[in-house]
């Protein structure tokens, strides 16, 4: 790095986003455009089992690429090579499967490190921020049921049936964080937690061995954004102040403050995902002072969302970047 870039760098604030690959795509798409006052480390879960990384999982043993590849893509700046990252093939056998996830992966056998590959894929896209892996670890989330069985993968868990309460989450394996990352976390001046999956997500990243203790350490603020709709086969039923308790009982100590949508899910738009089993959370953070309301919603109208390939997707209705930033940056600037 030059000299002057580093020096301005070091002047800059840095936050790290902390989640896994919707959700925390759009937050890092709104921080890519403010890069001139902040630097923005992203670390990334990598416990999807899902889709594409499910295949590349599967054929080369590596920690679940996709949720880096998406951030990967939300923080590089656009070009031909951020297109072909984000490229995904429609056409027979190859339907569904993600060019950058096989990026990711062909990186991480010529540099023999799944971490250097996530990095390496970055200063190929050309990123001023970083997205790192939580952990190079190939393991599993897993649920433990109030019935007393077990299930591991996400998917399986969100699959499924009867939906017996989830009472705990683990890994499968014990997973050591990846020291960049813990190195990130303990010198932020902002540490933004979600949004995103809570349970097979942000807190298969939280349960990553070293992360907890990594942002007790950190000099700044930890901050919990709260997701706007409860979660199929996860969350149902779960208000903010479930969410906050879920976070808070992962890591071991309070969060400094909660982001909660303030704006009201149009009422077409409640109807339509109540099918799936997915309403908006109920804010019941009142006596919490810690909590910064604020109309997050992302504007998305009913037609838009059936004409979707996934309608029933409960993460099609999202966060606006750009009034989540702002709220972001004035919380930094304190």
């Amino acid at each position: 790095m030059a000299p002057d870039l580093e020096k301005t760098k070091s002047n800059m604030k840095r936050i790290v986003t902390l989640g896994t690959g919707t959700g925390q795509r759009t937050l890092l798409e709104a921080l890519r455009d403010r890069q001139e006052e902040i630097d923005v480390t992203a670390v990334v879960g990598v416990t999807d089992n899902g889709g594409s990384s499910a295949a590349v999982r599967r054929a080369m043993g590596l920690p679940q690429p996709g949720d880096c590849r998406n951030c990967l893509g939300g923080l590089a700046p656009p070009s031909t090579l951020r297109d072909l990252v984000d490229y995904r093939f429609n056409e027979g056998e190859l339907a569904g499967l993600s060019l950058g996830n096989l990026i990711v992966a062909a990186l991480s056998r010529l540099k023999g490190d799944f971490g250097e590959a996530v990095q390496e894929a970055g200063r190929l896209l050309g990123l001023r921020g970083r997205v790192l892996p939580v952990t190079t670890k190939n393991t599993q989330i897993g649920a433990e049921l109030a019935t007393g069985w077990k299930i591991v993968g996400e998917w399986e868990i969100i699959r499924r049936e009867p939906r017996v309460k989830i009472v705990d989450m683990f890994l499968l394996d014990p997973a050591p964080a990846y020291p960049p990352a813990v190195e990130a976390l303990e010198r932020a001046d902002l540490v933004v937690i979600g949004p995103g999956t809570l349970l097979t997500g942000i807190v298969s990243v939280l349960l990553t061995t070293g992360i907890p203790d990594a942002i007790h350490r950190t000099q700044g603020e930890v901050v919990y954004v709260c997701n706007l709709m409860t979660q199929p086969g996860q969350t149902d039923g779960f208000t903010a102040r479930d969410h906050v308790r879920t976070i808070e009982g992962v890591l071991g100590f309070p969060v400094d403050r909660i982001l909660v949508n303030s704006a009201a899910v149009p009422l077409d738009l409640r109807d339509h995902y109540s099918r799936v089993d997915a309403e908006p959370v109920v804010d019941d953070l009142d006596t919490d002072l810690r909590t910064v309301r604020a109309p997050l919603l992302a504007n998305m109208r009913l037609p838009d969302v059936v004409a979707h390939k996934r309608p029933d997707n409960v993460f099609l209705l999202r966060h606006d970047r750009d009034k989540l930033v702002t709220v972001i940056l004035d919380l930094v600037r304190r």
